[in-house]
């Protein structure tokens, strides 16, 4: 490597050092995208929390597979 490798990776170290951000460095970007698979038994419930910058769009979306045993109703 040349010099001016050593000093552009040095000088990153440095940049990110000296970051006091408290904040993840994902919630600086200008746009975000983040895939979760969750499963979750029958009949359960599961609850847990993501981080959306205010004015930020938040799209869920799910499905259901299609093996559930529908009950009976009167």
């Amino acid at each position: 490597m040349n010099l001016v490798s050593y000093l552009f990776i040095a000088g990153t170290f440095i940049v990110l050092a000296s970051c006091d951000d408290s904040r993840p460095w994902y919630e600086t970007l200008p746009a975000v995208a983040m895939d979760y698979k969750v499963h979750i038994d029958a009949g359960k419930e599961d609850c847990y929390f993501q981080y959306v910058n205010p004015g930020a769009t938040f799209f869920v979306s799910f499905q259901v597979d299609g093996f559930a045993i529908p009950t009976a109703t009167s």
